[in-house]
Parts: structure tokens; sequence; C-alpha cells
């Protein structure tokens, strides 16, 4: 049975997966879930194990419980056949970016932690942009399956990214309020145009078919 031996060689969907899987204090089926889901092998194959196979394949994975990752952020990422660029800082964004980020950082009373790992390739699909040779943008009508990718990315190469944002994404929040203000101020005027029309739209006589 093939181990991962440490975090490169682990995938997103398998880091979220065995994080609320070891959330709270492991338990031997725990372990089996974990294990299966590291593994690529069934639960029931897992629990077939002898006792002392079992507690070494779960010795090998005991760095899943001190996690000692590279926390320098990778600028550029390549995986299935595309580079992409990370975008970290909200004045470099454009404003659609900002608001999906925003938006996946709704907790639905979770913790942070909880609710960056479960979105993560979803948060990554907003932070690292695909590279052209025009340079990055990024599309919200291709977030979702660039998300889908994503699960399938080295934690080695993406944690960077990840816990640049769970340790700054409060200032982000911040200097986005700023940022912000002109576009709300837009919208806002906007509305109020909209709402100026309605008014006068309302006030024309209004025949019998309802026009």
């Amino acid at each position: 049975m093939r181990l991962p031996k440490n975090w490169n060689q682990i995938t997103v969907e398998q880091f979220q997966e065995c994080y609320f899987l070891l959330g709270k204090t492991p338990t031997i089926d725990t372990w089996v879930m974990v294990l299966a889901t590291l593994s690529g092998k069934s639960a029931d194959y897992i629990e077939r194990l002898e006792i002392r196979e079992l507690k070494k394949a779960i010795k090998q994975l005991d760095f899943l419980l001190t996690p000692n990752l590279n926390e320098k952020v990778n600028k550029y990422v390549s995986f299935t056949g595309r580079v992409y660029k990370a975008v970290l800082f909200a004045d470099q964004m454009q404003t659609n970016q900002v608001a999906d980020l925003k938006g996946l950082m709704v907790s639905n009373g979770q913790s942070v932690n909880d609710t960056i790992v479960e979105n993560c390739h979803k948060l990554l699909a907003c932070i690292y942009v695909p590279l052209t040779l025009t340079g990055v943008k990024y599309l919200p009508n291709k977030h979702k399956a660039l998300s889908e990718k994503f699960r399938k990315a080295k934690m080695g190469d993406v944690y960077g990214a990840v816990f640049f944002y769970s340790i700054l994404y409060k200032n982000l929040i911040e200097t986005t309020l700023t940022f912000g203000e002109k576009n709300l101020q837009e919208i806002q005027n906007h509305m109020k145009e909209v709402e100026e029309w309605q008014t006068q739209r309302g006030s024309l006589e209004v025949d019998g078919d309802g026009k």
C-alpha cells in the first residue's frame, strides 16, 4: 500500500478530507478513513490489515498532525498544462475577484480556518489567475471549472498562498473597504437612476393591456 511521505505528495482535495477527519481526537475509525483517502484503497481493505501493519501505516502519516509546510508563496504554479500567477493584494485585483474572495469567507458558523480549508480550492482559483500572452485576467465564469482543477494541485505548491491569505485575510478585507468605496458609490448612483426611471414609468398612464 503506497502512502504519501510528505505534504508535497498530497493534493488539496486530500488535504481537505484529512483536515476534517482529523479535526477532532483521531480514533482508529478516523485513521481508517484517512488511510483510505490517501492510499486509494477501500475502508474494508484497510480494516483487514493486521494491527501491526495498521500502526505502521498510521505512523507514516504522523506529518499530518504536525504541519510543516513551506510558507513561502509560489508566485507561479503549473499543472494541467497551464501556468497560474498569484495575485495576493486587493489593489492588484479586479473588483469581481475581490467580491468572490470575500464571499468565500462567509463562515456559516465555522471557524476562519475551517472556512478557509473547506473553500481552499475555490480561494486558490481566485488567487491564482491563468497566465496568458496578454497577462493575467480573472474570469468569474471560469471560476467553478478552475476550482475543480485546483482540487488536484499539490499542497506543497499552493500552501504558501493559502497560509498567506489565512493570516492576512482580515487586512485584505479592510483594504477592500476603501478599495470598494468608489465602486459602491457607482452602484448607488446607478440604483438611484433606476429608481427615478421606475418612478417616472409608474406615473405613465396604464392601458387595459397593462402597457
